[in-house]
Protein backbone atom coordinates (compact mmCIF):
# COMPACT_ATOMS: atom_id res chain seq x y z
CA UNK A 1 0.00 0.00 0.00
CA UNK A 2 1.20 3.34 -1.13
CA UNK A 3 -0.02 5.54 1.51
CA UNK A 4 0.28 9.36 1.28
CA UNK A 5 -0.54 11.78 4.45
CA UNK A 6 -1.92 14.90 2.49
CA UNK A 7 -2.94 16.02 5.77
CA UNK A 8 1.22 17.07 6.16
CA UNK A 9 2.93 16.38 2.79
CA UNK A 10 4.35 19.18 1.20
CA UNK A 11 4.52 19.53 -2.64
CA UNK A 12 7.81 19.13 -3.43
CA UNK A 13 8.36 16.03 -1.64
CA UNK A 14 5.17 14.96 -3.21
CA UNK A 15 6.14 15.19 -6.45
CA UNK A 16 9.86 13.50 -5.47
CA UNK A 17 8.26 10.50 -4.34
CA UNK A 18 5.51 10.07 -7.30
CA UNK A 19 8.47 10.60 -9.94
CA UNK A 20 10.42 7.74 -7.93
CA UNK A 21 8.03 5.46 -7.57
CA UNK A 22 6.55 6.17 -11.04
CA UNK A 23 9.79 4.67 -12.28
CA UNK A 24 10.02 1.72 -9.64
CA UNK A 25 6.38 0.62 -11.13
CA UNK A 26 7.68 0.99 -14.65
CA UNK A 27 10.36 -2.25 -14.09
CA UNK A 28 8.87 -5.95 -14.50
CA UNK A 29 7.67 -6.48 -10.89
CA UNK A 30 7.61 -9.45 -9.02
CA UNK A 31 4.66 -11.93 -9.83
CA UNK A 32 1.53 -12.10 -7.55
CA UNK A 33 2.90 -8.27 -6.41
CA UNK A 34 -0.39 -6.29 -6.14
CA UNK A 35 -0.39 -1.76 -5.31
CA UNK A 36 -2.91 -0.04 -3.95
CA UNK A 37 -2.56 3.82 -3.78
CA UNK A 38 -4.66 5.64 -0.96
CA UNK A 39 -4.95 9.44 -0.44
CA UNK A 40 -5.13 10.41 3.55
CA UNK A 41 -6.77 14.35 3.29
CA UNK A 42 -8.46 13.48 6.76
CA UNK A 43 -10.45 10.11 5.23
CA UNK A 44 -8.59 7.31 3.84
CA UNK A 45 -9.40 7.57 0.31
CA UNK A 46 -8.84 5.08 -2.68
CA UNK A 47 -7.23 6.10 -5.08
CA UNK A 48 -6.59 2.82 -6.73
CA UNK A 49 -7.62 -0.95 -5.25
CA UNK A 50 -5.38 -3.71 -5.27
CA UNK A 51 -4.19 -4.58 -8.35
CA UNK A 52 -1.07 -6.26 -10.64
CA UNK A 53 -1.87 -3.44 -13.53
CA UNK A 54 1.14 -1.21 -12.63
CA UNK A 55 -0.85 1.39 -15.17
CA UNK A 56 -3.15 1.43 -13.37
CA UNK A 57 -1.35 3.12 -10.33
CA UNK A 58 0.69 5.13 -12.37
CA UNK A 59 -2.25 6.83 -13.57
CA UNK A 60 -3.50 7.30 -10.54
CA UNK A 61 -0.13 8.66 -9.69
CA UNK A 62 -0.46 11.36 -11.88
CA UNK A 63 -3.91 12.12 -10.47
CA UNK A 64 -2.54 12.75 -7.12
CA UNK A 65 0.63 14.64 -8.11
CA UNK A 66 -0.37 18.72 -8.01
CA UNK A 67 -2.83 18.33 -5.32
CA UNK A 68 -2.58 21.31 -2.75
CA UNK A 69 -0.59 21.08 -0.03
CA UNK A 70 -1.54 20.83 3.56
CA UNK A 71 1.88 20.74 4.88
CA UNK A 72 2.09 22.21 8.87
CA UNK A 73 5.52 23.50 7.85
CA UNK A 74 3.11 26.59 6.74
CA UNK A 75 1.78 27.77 10.31
CA UNK A 76 5.48 26.63 11.61
CA UNK A 77 7.19 28.77 9.09
CA UNK A 78 5.04 31.48 9.63
CA UNK A 79 4.96 31.55 13.52
CA UNK A 80 8.65 31.59 12.93
CA UNK A 81 8.84 34.74 10.77
CA UNK A 82 6.27 36.43 13.19
CA UNK A 83 8.42 35.52 15.96
CA UNK A 84 11.85 37.32 14.23
CA UNK A 85 9.24 40.52 13.24
CA UNK A 86 8.63 41.09 17.14
CA UNK A 87 11.98 40.71 18.06
CA UNK A 88 13.51 43.06 15.87
CA UNK A 89 11.68 45.49 17.25
CA UNK A 90 13.48 46.53 19.85
CA UNK A 91 16.57 48.58 18.54
CA UNK A 92 15.03 51.63 19.61
CA UNK A 93 15.47 54.43 22.59
CA UNK A 94 13.50 56.66 24.97
CA UNK A 95 10.03 56.98 24.43
CA UNK A 96 10.09 54.58 21.51
CA UNK A 97 11.63 51.78 23.67
CA UNK A 98 9.10 51.54 25.78
CA UNK A 99 6.31 51.45 23.26
CA UNK A 100 8.86 48.79 21.27
CA UNK A 101 8.57 46.95 24.54
CA UNK A 102 4.78 46.97 25.24
CA UNK A 103 4.38 46.17 21.31
CA UNK A 104 7.18 43.10 22.55
CA UNK A 105 5.27 42.12 25.67
CA UNK A 106 1.41 41.74 23.40
CA UNK A 107 3.20 40.08 20.76
CA UNK A 108 4.90 37.71 22.98
CA UNK A 109 1.18 36.99 24.37
CA UNK A 110 -0.21 36.28 20.97
CA UNK A 111 2.16 34.08 19.81
CA UNK A 112 1.88 32.37 22.62
CA UNK A 113 -1.18 31.73 22.31
CA UNK A 114 -1.02 31.40 18.70
CA UNK A 115 1.15 28.27 18.95
CA UNK A 116 -0.84 26.43 21.94
CA UNK A 117 -3.68 26.81 19.12
CA UNK A 118 -1.25 25.35 16.62
CA UNK A 119 -0.48 22.42 19.32
CA UNK A 120 -3.84 21.50 20.10
CA UNK A 121 -4.87 21.75 16.96
CA UNK A 122 -1.73 19.38 15.32
CA UNK A 123 -2.13 16.83 18.29
CA UNK A 124 -5.33 15.65 17.42
CA UNK A 125 -5.11 15.81 13.79
CA UNK A 126 -2.33 13.46 14.44
CA UNK A 127 -4.09 11.49 16.79
CA UNK A 128 -6.62 11.26 14.49
CA UNK A 129 -4.57 9.98 11.91
CA UNK A 130 -2.87 7.18 13.48
CA UNK A 131 -6.48 5.31 14.77
CA UNK A 132 -7.04 6.12 10.99
CA UNK A 133 -4.20 3.60 10.28
CA UNK A 134 -4.59 1.58 12.69
CA UNK A 135 -8.26 0.94 11.35
CA UNK A 136 -6.38 0.66 7.74
CA UNK A 137 -3.65 -2.14 9.41
CA UNK A 138 -7.17 -3.73 10.58
CA UNK A 139 -8.65 -3.89 7.39
CA UNK A 140 -5.25 -4.94 5.24
CA UNK A 141 -4.99 -8.05 8.10
CA UNK A 142 -8.64 -9.14 6.58
CA UNK A 143 -6.56 -10.06 3.08
CA UNK A 144 -4.31 -13.24 2.44
CA UNK A 145 -0.38 -12.43 1.66
CA UNK A 146 2.33 -10.33 3.52
CA UNK A 147 1.33 -6.45 3.61
CA UNK A 148 3.43 -3.61 3.76
CA UNK A 149 2.71 0.05 3.90
CA UNK A 150 4.85 3.12 1.94
CA UNK A 151 4.12 6.11 3.87
CA UNK A 152 4.59 9.31 2.48
CA UNK A 153 4.39 12.29 4.73
CA UNK A 154 6.44 15.04 5.57
CA UNK A 155 7.70 13.82 8.69
CA UNK A 156 6.27 12.25 12.57
CA UNK A 157 6.58 15.11 15.18
CA UNK A 158 6.67 12.84 18.21
CA UNK A 159 6.31 16.09 20.68
CA UNK A 160 4.02 18.50 19.15
CA UNK A 161 5.09 22.31 18.95
CA UNK A 162 8.34 21.69 20.53
CA UNK A 163 10.48 23.96 18.09
CA UNK A 164 7.81 26.49 17.85
CA UNK A 165 8.08 26.62 22.14
CA UNK A 166 11.58 26.32 22.06
CA UNK A 167 11.75 29.57 19.33
CA UNK A 168 9.65 31.28 21.80
CA UNK A 169 11.28 30.84 24.88
CA UNK A 170 14.51 31.65 23.07
CA UNK A 171 13.55 34.84 21.90
CA UNK A 172 11.26 36.51 25.05
CA UNK A 173 13.34 34.93 28.04
CA UNK A 174 14.79 38.30 28.61
CA UNK A 175 11.67 40.26 28.26
CA UNK A 176 10.85 41.32 31.87
CA UNK A 177 7.91 39.40 33.33
CA UNK A 178 8.17 36.55 30.57
CA UNK A 179 11.02 34.26 32.97
CA UNK A 180 8.51 31.94 33.87
CA UNK A 181 6.25 31.74 30.92
CA UNK A 182 9.60 30.76 28.70
CA UNK A 183 10.26 27.48 31.62
CA UNK A 184 6.32 27.00 30.93
CA UNK A 185 6.64 26.76 27.03
CA UNK A 186 9.54 25.28 26.79
CA UNK A 187 7.66 22.18 29.47
CA UNK A 188 4.62 22.56 27.01
CA UNK A 189 5.65 20.31 24.22
CA UNK A 190 6.41 17.32 26.98
CA UNK A 191 2.88 17.13 27.51
CA UNK A 192 1.83 17.28 23.71
CA UNK A 193 3.97 13.75 23.68
CA UNK A 194 2.82 10.96 21.45
CA UNK A 195 5.29 8.48 22.30
CA UNK A 196 2.14 6.13 23.61
CA UNK A 197 -0.20 6.67 20.62
CA UNK A 198 3.08 5.92 17.88
CA UNK A 199 4.35 2.59 20.18
CA UNK A 200 -0.20 1.47 20.24
CA UNK A 201 0.16 2.07 16.03
CA UNK A 202 3.53 -0.32 15.49
CA UNK A 203 1.65 -3.04 18.41
CA UNK A 204 -1.64 -2.51 16.16
CA UNK A 205 0.74 -3.85 13.12
CA UNK A 206 3.21 -6.00 14.89
CA UNK A 207 -0.15 -7.38 16.14
CA UNK A 208 -1.93 -7.60 12.13
CA UNK A 209 1.22 -8.92 10.36
CA UNK A 210 1.70 -5.29 8.71
CA UNK A 211 5.15 -3.97 8.16
CA UNK A 212 5.99 -0.33 7.49
CA UNK A 213 8.14 1.63 5.28
CA UNK A 214 8.83 5.36 5.45
CA UNK A 215 10.50 8.04 3.28
CA UNK A 216 13.50 10.03 4.15
CA UNK A 217 14.46 13.14 3.27
CA UNK A 218 16.94 14.15 5.58
CA UNK A 219 19.23 16.03 3.29
CA UNK A 220 16.47 18.38 2.01
CA UNK A 221 15.15 18.45 5.52
CA UNK A 222 18.56 19.63 7.02
CA UNK A 223 18.36 21.97 4.14
CA UNK A 224 15.77 23.85 5.15
CA UNK A 225 16.02 23.62 8.69
CA UNK A 226 19.40 25.16 8.50
CA UNK A 227 18.38 28.03 5.69
CA UNK A 228 19.37 31.70 6.62
CA UNK A 229 15.80 33.19 7.21
CA UNK A 230 15.74 29.84 10.15
CA UNK A 231 18.66 30.69 11.54
CA UNK A 232 18.25 34.06 12.24
CA UNK A 233 15.95 32.81 15.45
CA UNK A 234 16.99 29.40 15.43
CA UNK A 235 20.61 30.05 17.08
CA UNK A 236 20.10 26.76 19.16
CA UNK A 237 19.64 24.60 16.04
CA UNK A 238 15.78 23.42 17.48
CA UNK A 239 15.06 23.37 13.23
CA UNK A 240 17.71 20.72 12.70
CA UNK A 241 16.95 19.17 16.04
CA UNK A 242 13.04 18.63 14.91
CA UNK A 243 13.92 17.02 11.37
CA UNK A 244 16.53 14.47 13.47
CA UNK A 245 13.79 13.59 15.72
CA UNK A 246 10.95 13.61 12.92
CA UNK A 247 13.39 10.96 11.16
CA UNK A 248 14.46 8.62 14.24
CA UNK A 249 10.88 8.43 15.29
CA UNK A 250 9.68 7.25 11.50
CA UNK A 251 12.69 5.12 11.21
CA UNK A 252 11.95 3.52 14.69
CA UNK A 253 8.18 3.18 13.34
CA UNK A 254 9.72 1.32 9.89
CA UNK A 255 12.10 -0.55 12.33
CA UNK A 256 9.89 -2.08 14.88
CA UNK A 257 7.96 -3.21 12.10
CA UNK A 258 9.80 -5.19 10.12
CA UNK A 259 10.43 -2.31 7.51
CA UNK A 260 13.14 0.30 6.86
CA UNK A 261 13.35 3.76 5.87
CA UNK A 262 13.76 4.50 2.58
CA UNK A 263 15.04 7.45 1.06
CA UNK A 264 13.40 10.32 -1.12
CA UNK A 265 15.98 10.22 -4.17
CA UNK A 266 16.74 8.99 -6.95
CA UNK A 267 17.75 5.71 -5.71
CA UNK A 268 14.03 4.90 -3.83
CA UNK A 269 12.98 2.83 -7.27
CA UNK A 270 16.21 0.53 -6.61
CA UNK A 271 15.21 0.27 -2.78
CA UNK A 272 11.36 -0.74 -3.63
CA UNK A 273 12.91 -3.39 -5.67
CA UNK A 274 14.65 -4.70 -3.21
CA UNK A 275 11.36 -4.57 -0.75
CA UNK A 276 9.30 -6.48 -3.69
CA UNK A 277 12.27 -9.10 -3.07
CA UNK A 278 11.57 -9.36 0.69
CA UNK A 279 7.54 -9.32 0.51
CA UNK A 280 8.35 -12.80 -1.86
CA UNK A 281 11.50 -14.39 0.05
CA UNK A 282 11.73 -14.57 3.89
CA UNK A 283 11.86 -17.21 6.46
CA UNK A 284 8.93 -17.74 9.09
CA UNK A 285 9.65 -18.98 12.39
CA UNK A 286 6.69 -20.38 14.04
CA UNK A 287 6.76 -21.29 17.75
CA UNK A 288 3.58 -21.85 20.56
CA UNK A 289 2.88 -19.28 23.30
CA UNK A 290 1.47 -20.62 26.67
CA UNK A 291 -1.25 -17.73 26.45
CA UNK A 292 -4.06 -17.33 23.72
CA UNK A 293 -5.44 -14.37 22.75
CA UNK A 294 -5.03 -12.51 25.62
CA UNK A 295 -4.94 -9.01 23.86
CA UNK A 296 -1.32 -8.63 25.51
CA UNK A 297 1.55 -7.01 23.40
CA UNK A 298 4.52 -9.55 23.76
CA UNK A 299 8.11 -8.62 23.07
CA UNK A 300 10.18 -11.26 20.83
CA UNK A 301 13.83 -11.66 20.21
CA UNK A 302 15.63 -13.00 17.45
CA UNK A 303 19.09 -14.42 17.21
CA UNK A 304 21.59 -15.33 14.86
CA UNK A 305 23.86 -18.20 15.90
CA UNK A 306 27.06 -18.53 14.37
CA UNK A 307 26.48 -16.97 11.24
CA UNK A 308 29.09 -13.87 10.50
CA UNK A 309 28.29 -11.49 8.34
CA UNK A 310 24.55 -12.19 8.03
CA UNK A 311 21.47 -9.48 9.42
CA UNK A 312 18.22 -10.39 10.56
CA UNK A 313 14.91 -7.69 10.68
CA UNK A 314 11.91 -8.90 12.61
CA UNK A 315 9.00 -7.56 13.94
CA UNK A 316 9.83 -6.55 17.95
CA UNK A 317 6.76 -8.39 19.08
CA UNK A 318 3.33 -8.76 18.64
CA UNK A 319 0.29 -8.17 19.57
CA UNK A 320 -2.02 -11.49 20.75
CA UNK A 321 -5.25 -10.17 18.99
CA UNK A 322 -8.58 -11.92 20.70
CA UNK A 323 -9.88 -14.35 18.70
CA UNK A 324 -13.04 -12.30 18.59
CA UNK A 325 -11.44 -9.44 17.06
CA UNK A 326 -11.00 -11.49 14.05
CA UNK A 327 -14.65 -10.71 12.50
CA UNK A 328 -13.65 -6.98 12.95
CA UNK A 329 -10.68 -7.22 10.76
CA UNK A 330 -12.48 -9.25 7.85
CA UNK A 331 -15.47 -6.86 8.21
CA UNK A 332 -12.72 -3.83 8.02
CA UNK A 333 -11.59 -5.54 4.88
CA UNK A 334 -14.63 -5.78 3.11
CA UNK A 335 -15.62 -1.94 3.97
CA UNK A 336 -12.30 -0.61 2.56
CA UNK A 337 -11.02 -3.17 -0.05
CA UNK A 338 -14.43 -4.96 -1.06
CA UNK A 339 -13.70 -8.68 -0.70
CA UNK A 340 -16.46 -10.75 -0.19
CA UNK A 341 -15.94 -14.23 1.41
CA UNK A 342 -19.13 -15.44 2.15
CA UNK A 343 -19.60 -19.01 2.70
CA UNK A 344 -22.63 -19.11 5.42
CA UNK A 345 -24.57 -16.98 2.05
CA UNK A 346 -25.71 -14.43 4.38
CA UNK A 347 -26.88 -11.44 1.77
CA UNK A 348 -27.97 -8.06 2.30
CA UNK A 349 -30.94 -5.62 1.18
CA UNK A 350 -31.41 -1.83 1.92
CA UNK A 351 -35.50 -2.13 1.36
CA UNK A 352 -37.76 -0.20 3.64
CA UNK A 353 -38.17 3.96 4.25
CA UNK A 354 -35.49 5.84 4.24
CA UNK A 355 -36.12 8.58 6.82
CA UNK A 356 -34.14 12.23 6.32
CA UNK A 357 -33.14 13.50 10.01
CA UNK A 358 -32.61 17.18 11.36
CA UNK A 359 -28.65 16.52 11.12
CA UNK A 360 -28.64 16.25 7.99
CA UNK A 361 -27.95 12.16 7.68
CA UNK A 362 -30.64 9.65 6.84
CA UNK A 363 -32.04 6.60 8.75
CA UNK A 364 -31.22 3.40 6.29
CA UNK A 365 -33.27 0.01 6.96
CA UNK A 366 -30.46 -2.26 6.25
CA UNK A 367 -31.48 -6.33 6.26
CA UNK A 368 -29.68 -9.30 6.78
CA UNK A 369 -30.34 -12.36 5.97
CA UNK A 370 -28.44 -15.80 7.47
CA UNK A 371 -29.68 -19.09 5.62
CA UNK A 372 -30.90 -21.28 8.70
CA UNK A 373 -29.03 -24.60 7.23
CA UNK A 374 -25.49 -22.97 7.03
CA UNK A 375 -26.00 -22.83 10.71
CA UNK A 376 -24.78 -24.86 14.06
CA UNK A 377 -27.80 -25.86 15.90
CA UNK A 378 -27.79 -27.29 19.42
CA UNK A 379 -30.53 -29.66 20.16
CA UNK A 380 -32.59 -29.44 23.51
CA UNK A 381 -36.18 -30.88 25.05
CA UNK A 382 -38.25 -27.73 22.76
CA UNK A 383 -36.17 -26.65 20.47
CA UNK A 384 -32.36 -26.01 18.18
CA UNK A 385 -31.18 -22.59 19.00
CA UNK A 386 -27.94 -21.49 17.01
CA UNK A 387 -25.95 -18.54 18.64
CA UNK A 388 -24.53 -15.65 15.76
CA UNK A 389 -22.84 -12.32 15.60
CA UNK A 390 -23.35 -9.40 13.03
CA UNK A 391 -20.90 -6.60 12.74
CA UNK A 392 -21.83 -3.52 10.76
CA UNK A 393 -19.35 -0.96 9.46
CA UNK A 394 -20.06 1.79 6.96
CA UNK A 395 -17.27 3.70 4.59
CA UNK A 396 -18.23 6.86 2.62
CA UNK A 397 -17.28 8.38 -0.06
CA UNK A 398 -14.46 10.43 1.79
CA UNK A 399 -12.81 7.21 2.92
CA UNK A 400 -14.22 7.94 6.48
CA UNK A 401 -15.00 4.36 8.50
CA UNK A 402 -18.12 4.49 11.18
CA UNK A 403 -17.01 2.98 14.22
CA UNK A 404 -17.61 -1.22 13.79
CA UNK A 405 -21.29 -2.36 15.42
CA UNK A 406 -20.91 -5.98 16.88
CA UNK A 407 -24.59 -7.23 18.14
CA UNK A 408 -25.34 -11.14 19.37
CA UNK A 409 -28.75 -12.74 18.32
CA UNK A 410 -30.23 -16.43 19.34
CA UNK A 411 -31.22 -18.13 16.41
CA UNK A 412 -33.96 -20.53 18.19
CA UNK A 413 -36.19 -22.96 16.15
CA UNK A 414 -38.80 -25.05 17.40
CA UNK A 415 -38.11 -28.90 16.71
CA UNK A 416 -41.76 -29.03 15.00
CA UNK A 417 -40.11 -26.18 12.48
CA UNK A 418 -36.55 -27.74 12.64
CA UNK A 419 -37.17 -28.94 9.05
CA UNK A 420 -38.89 -26.70 7.03
CA UNK A 421 -36.34 -23.82 9.06
CA UNK A 422 -33.74 -25.47 7.21
CA UNK A 423 -34.79 -23.93 4.08
CA UNK A 424 -35.55 -20.63 5.39
CA UNK A 425 -33.28 -17.41 6.42
CA UNK A 426 -33.06 -15.57 9.04
CA UNK A 427 -34.12 -12.12 8.99
CA UNK A 428 -32.60 -9.13 11.28
CA UNK A 429 -32.49 -5.59 10.40
CA UNK A 430 -30.48 -2.82 11.79
CA UNK A 431 -31.26 1.12 11.13
CA UNK A 432 -27.57 3.17 10.76
CA UNK A 433 -27.65 6.72 10.09
CA UNK A 434 -25.68 7.63 7.04
CA UNK A 435 -24.60 10.86 5.56
CA UNK A 436 -25.97 11.69 1.93
CA UNK A 437 -24.07 10.04 -0.94
CA UNK A 438 -22.37 6.92 -2.20
CA UNK A 439 -21.68 4.08 0.83
CA UNK A 440 -20.05 0.80 1.01
CA UNK A 441 -21.94 -1.49 3.67
CA UNK A 442 -19.80 -4.19 5.42
CA UNK A 443 -21.62 -7.12 7.27
CA UNK A 444 -19.78 -9.92 8.72
CA UNK A 445 -21.68 -12.80 10.39
CA UNK A 446 -19.87 -15.15 13.19
CA UNK A 447 -21.36 -18.43 13.81
CA UNK A 448 -20.78 -18.51 17.75
CA UNK A 449 -21.09 -22.12 18.18
CA UNK A 450 -19.39 -23.55 14.95
CA UNK A 451 -16.68 -20.26 15.05
CA UNK A 452 -17.21 -20.00 11.05
CA UNK A 453 -17.56 -16.31 9.62
CA UNK A 454 -18.44 -14.59 6.66
CA UNK A 455 -18.73 -11.38 5.23
CA UNK A 456 -19.92 -9.20 2.59
CA UNK A 457 -20.62 -5.57 1.51
CA UNK A 458 -23.05 -3.58 -0.78
CA UNK A 459 -22.45 -0.29 -2.21
CA UNK A 460 -25.86 2.52 -1.94
CA UNK A 461 -26.24 5.83 -2.68
CA UNK A 462 -28.17 7.52 -0.43
CA UNK A 463 -30.27 10.31 -1.30
CA UNK A 464 -30.57 13.25 1.68
CA UNK A 465 -34.37 14.02 0.07
CA UNK A 466 -35.75 11.08 -0.57
CA UNK A 467 -37.98 9.86 2.34
CA UNK A 468 -38.36 6.29 1.18
CA UNK A 469 -37.45 3.47 -1.04
CA UNK A 470 -34.58 1.80 -1.70
CA UNK A 471 -31.38 3.26 -1.82
CA UNK A 472 -29.53 2.30 -5.73
CA UNK A 473 -27.61 0.33 -5.41
CA UNK A 474 -24.92 -1.15 -7.48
Amino acid sequence: VILFNDTNLSRGRRQAAVEYLSEFLGNELPPDLKVMLIRYDGGMRVEQPFSEETDEVISALERIKGSASLSRRFDENRILLEIDTATTATNTVGSEFRRSQEYLEVSARSLLQDIDSYADRTVQQVRSNLEDQKQLIRSLSGLNGRKAVLLVTDGVEQRVGQMLYGAWAEAFEDVPGFELEARRAILQSNRNNLTREFNELIHYANGHRVSFYTLSSMGSGLARASSAERRRIDTEGLAINQEISEEVTMAYVAGSTGGRPLGNSPALAAQLDEVSVELGSYYSLAFEPTHLGDGKYHRLEVRLKDMKGVGIRHRDGYMDVPLTDRIVDRTLAAAVHGIDDNPLGITLATNGAFVPRDDGTVLVPVIITVPIGELVLIPSEDEHRGQISILLTVKDDRGRLSPPQMREYPVPVPNAELASALNQGAGFTLRLAMRPGRQRIAVGVRDDIARTEAVTAIEIFVDGTQSEGEADRQ
